[in-house]
């Protein structure tokens, strides 16, 4: 089918979707999108492949299934609103005798104040893919894209209650301010990836992915995240919060794995549970701070190398070494260490500590070859009660023994 270039007209946006598995509607389209068009006017029917050139209100009449190497929306204006109505769009990644094919199912062409809604989009190379300040996408289920589902360049971009499964990459965003809340998306390769600063994802869902969510950018908040990949989270940046969140990983995945991987500054971690990998939680960076934790490594429950580091109120359960920490200025208190495990007959350790001044206190642990083993200058532990299967080991120039010792 040929593509045809349409005059929009306008209208008001219309039902939300209420079938193929999908969430229902519980957000609106913003008023930024409304006011353009006015409610007098019918909306602009969608049957089939389309240029969008005009602003206005579209409305997809039927389901629409395409197999070519083109797209089959493109949106080539601003202020424009596509309501699929609860329809699906078909295309198709592989054409026999052709073989794979880089079809979009909707091209945004540097548009802005772009929505789409209540739409099912699946089997293309690309699902949605383009560049634009100002886009929603909301009540959507992007599916089966071949290298990514949902691929943007832009500012200001929201994605509000989706279901992305990929067989690449299920969002892939690269600009600043980008909102994602109740996002499902699981795949190959990466759930959420995101390059750009002041990023907010809350209630994101990333099962069996090799990398659940990649943010690369600074001002990051993750509420409510739980991914179950190679690697659940991976954080790059400056001013990073992670808050009521589960990242599980596969255990005995061979090479390194972990649940949740920060490196940078300003780090904030509260009641977070990271489970199985080589390492459940590893920080690099300054000025961290880890509270209410659950880690349950393979390998090492939590991996730090930085400055002014404060862990408060750490469970850590089945690790060959509890805390691993290198670095200045950390502090370590309401530590929970137990049930450590020795591989390959070499000794486990509750806290492998190396750097200097640094304090540890209310510490409890249970099971370990060596509770505490320590190398560097002005390190002290108090208020503790360690019950070890062996010795201690302090290599400390200045150090405090701990006021309950049991051995």
């Amino acid at each position: 089918m040929a593509l045809v270039t349409i005059t929009a007209l306008v209208g008001e946006p219309l039902g939300a979707l209420a079938a193929h598995g999908r969430p229902a509607s519980s957000f609106s389209v913003g008023e930024n999108a409304n006011s353009v068009y006015s409610a007098s006017k019918d909306p602009v029917e969608i049957t089939g492949p389309i240029n969008i050139t005009k602003p206005g209100y579209y409305v997809i009449a039927s389901n629409i299934s395409v197999c070519s190497d083109n797209y089959t929306i493109g949106v080539f204006a601003s202020n424009v609103i596509i309501n699929g109505e609860g329809h699906v769009i078909t295309g198709c990644r592989v054409i026999i005798g052709v073989g794979v094919v880089k079809s979009v199912g909707i091209l945004i062409n540097n548009a802005s104040n772009v929505t789409i809604e209540d739409l099912v989009v699946r089997k293309y190379y690309y699902v949605v893919n383009g560049s634009g300040n100002d886009i929603r996408v909301i009540n959507a289920s992007l599916e089966k894209g071949l290298t990514a589902d949902l691929q943007l360049w832009g500012n200001n971009i929201s994605i509000y209650n989706a279901f992305v499964p990929s067989s690449g990459r299920g969002i892939n965003i690269t600009g600043n301010n980008i909102t994602i809340y109740k996002v499902n998306t699981f795949g190959d390769y990466i759930g959420v990836a995101v390059n750009g600063n002041q990023v907010k994802l809350e209630r994101v869902t990333n099962p069996d992915n090799s990398y659940g969510i990649v943010v690369n950018g600074d001002y990051v908040t993750v509420i409510g995240g739980a991914s179950s990949s190679r690697f659940g989270a991976t954080f790059n940046g400056s001013h990073i919060s992670v808050v009521n969140s589960t990242f599980n990983v596969e255990s005995g995945l061979y090479g390194k794995s972990y649940g949740v991987g920060v490196r940078g500054s300003y780090v904030t971690m509260l009641n977070v549970t990271a489970g199985s990998g080589q390492v459940s939680v590893e920080v690099n960076g300054s000025y961290v701070n880890l509270s209410d934790i659950e880690a349950n490594g393979d390998s090492i429950g939590i991996l730090i190398n930085g400055s002014h580091v404060n862990v408060d109120s750490v469970t850590i359960y089945t690790a060959r070494v509890g805390v691993e920490a290198f670095g200045s200025h950390i502090r370590l208190s309401g530590l929970s260490l137990s049930y450590n495990v020795v591989y390959n007959g070499t000794g486990a350790t509750g806290l492998l500590v190396k750097g200097e001044n640094i304090n540890m206190s209310e510490v409890r642990e249970a099971g370990y070859t060596y509770d505490i083993n320590s190398t560097g200058t002005n390190i002290t532990i108090s208020d503790s009660e360690l019950w070890s299967l062996g010795a201690a080991a302090w290599e400390s120039t200045s150090q405090e023994a701990a006021s309950h010792w049991c051995m």
